[in-house]
C-alpha cells in the first residue's frame, strides 16, 4: 500500500527531533511492507517563500500537497500535527482519489481547549482519529463517517537504542526533561520541591530551573546516563495520557516513575514501572530505588522489555491501518482498543475487561 504521511518532520531543526513519533510510525509502515512518502508541511511552507515564513507559505504548501497526492496516488493519508494543511485541501484530494482513506493522529493533551478544537476541526474530513488519551472523552469527536480511538506513543528499537539498566557507571540518579514550562507549571513546582527534599539524589534536570533543554543525540546520551526517569505531565488525570517522554524513558531502559492517576496500572505492573500517589510517595520511592540499584535495574529491564513488546512501531502502525480500513483487529494488542464510531457509538473490537484479562495473563507469563 502507498501511504502519504503529512506531518511535522522538523527538517529545519537538522536532526534534533529524529526520535519524533512521526519518524517512528513511518519506520513501522515501511517495515510492514508499505511505501511511505513523507510530506513535512511546515518545512515545505517555510521553503515556499523567499522570507522562509511558514505563515506566508501556507498557500503553496497546500497546492503542492494536492500535486503530490495526484502524482503519488496513496491509498492512505496520515495527517499528523499539520496545522498548515486546510480541510478544503483534503476534500479536494478525496475528490480526486475516491477510495483514499484519511487518518488523523493527535498526540497532545485533551486538557487544552485549543487542542480539542483542532481535533473537532479535523473530525469533519477524516475517516479515523487517533488520540493519545483513552476513554469516553473521545466520544465528543464522533461523526457519522468516522471512528475515534486511543493510540499509544510507540517505541522503535532502531531509535530507542539504549539499555540503561545494564549501565553501572552513571553520573545521575534521576533525569527529568521538559519543554515550554511556565512559572505556574505544576511540573516546575514538583521538580523544585524534589530537588530541595532530596539533596543526596543526583538530578539531571533539563528545560527548567535555569537549565537549558537538550535534543538530538545529546538527549539520547542524557537518557543513558541516569538510572531513573521522572514522567510527570502538566495534568495527570486523563486516562492513559502521557507525552512521548514516557515511551522514550522506558524504551531506553530507565526505571520510570509516573503518577498512578494516569491509569497505566491497567497496562504495566509494579514489576515494570514505579507508580506514585503523591509527593511523599515519590520522595520515598526515589530514595528507596536510589539505595537499591539492583532492584531498580530489574524493574527497568522488565519495563523495557514490555514496552518494546507491546508498544513497538510496527504494532502501532498495523493498528492504525486496521482501524482506518475497518479491518478485523489483531488480537494481540495490549492497550484499550474500544473504537467509538458514528454508526453505533462504539464497536465491540475489544473491551477494557478483555484488556484487563490479557494484561493479567501477560503479567503471569513475565
Amino acid at each position: 500500500m502507498k501511504i502519504l504521511y503529512v506531518g511535522n518532520f522538523s527538517e529545519h531543526l537538522n536532526g534534533e527531533r529524529y526520535y519524533d513519533l512521526n519518524r517512528k510510525l513511518c519506520n513501522g509502515f515501511v517495515r510492514l511492507g508499505h511505501s511511505v512518502y513523507q510530506y513535512s508541511d511546515r518545512d515545505i511552507a517555510r521553503a515556499s517563500t523567499i522570507f522562509h515564513s511558514r505563515k506566508f507559505g501556507v498557500v503553496p504548501a497546500n497546492r503542492r500537497l494536492v500535486t503530490v497526492a495526484h502524482n503519488f496516488r496513496p491509498e492512505l493519508i496520515v495527517i499528523g500535527a499539520s496545522d498548515t494543511i486546510w480541510n478544503s485541501t483534503l476534500r479536494r484530494i478525496r475528490a480526486d482519489l475516491k477510495s483514499v482513506r484519511i487518518a488523523y493522529l493527535n498526540v497532545d493533551p485533551l486538557f487544552y481547549d485549543t487542542n480539542v478544537k483542532k481535533i473537532m476541526r479535523r473530525a469533519e474530513v477524516v475517516d479515523s482519529i487517533f488520540v493519545t488519551t483513552a476513554g469516553d472523552v473521545l466520544k465528543q469527536f464522533i461523526r457519522p463517517w468516522n471512528t475515534v480511538c486511543f493510540m499509544p506513543n510507540c517505541v522503535d528499537a532502531s531509535i530507542e537504542t539504549n539499555q540503561t539498566f545494564r549501565r553501572t557507571d552513571l553520573d545521575y540518579d534521576v533525569v527529568y526533561a521538559i519543554g515550554g514550562p511556565t512559572s505556574r507549571d505544576t511540573r516546575v513546582a514538583l521538580i523544585r520541591a524534589l530537588t530541595n527534599a532530596l539533596p543526596q539524589i543526583r538530578f539531571d534536570v533539563r528545560g527548567v530551573l535555569g537549565n537549558s533543554n537538550v535534543f538530538g543525540a545529546a538527549y539520547q546520551t542524557a537518557l543513558d546516563n541516569a538510572r531513573m526517569g521522572l514522567n510527570y505531565s502538566r495534568q495527570n488525570d486523563h486516562y492513559l495520557y502521557s507525552s512521548d517522554r514516557m515511551a522514550q524513558y522506558m524504551g531506553n531502559g530507565l526505571l520510570t516513575f509516573t503518577p498512578r492517576s494516569t491509569g497505566f496500572s491497567d497496562i504495566y505492573s509494579d514489576h515494570e514501572i514505579v507508580f506514585f500517589d503523591n509527593f511523599e510517595d515519590v520522595v520515598d520511592k526515589i530514595l528507596y530505588y536510589g539505595a537499591n540499584d539492583d532492584k531498580a535495574r530489574n524493574i527497568a529491564e522488565h519495563g523495557w522489555r514490555k514496552t518494546h513488546q507491546i508498544f513497538n512501531e510496527k504494532l502501532v502502525a498495523r493498528y492504525l491501518i486496521e482501524v482506518t480500513f475497518r479491518e478485523k483487529l489483531f488480537d494481540g494488542y495490549r492497550w484499550p482498543t474500544d473504537i467509538f464510531s458514528g454508526g453505533t457509538g462504539r464497536s465491540s473490537a475489544q473491551s477494557l475487561p478483555a484488556l484487563s484479562r490479557q494484561v493479567r495473563n501477560l503479567h503471569k507469563t513475565g
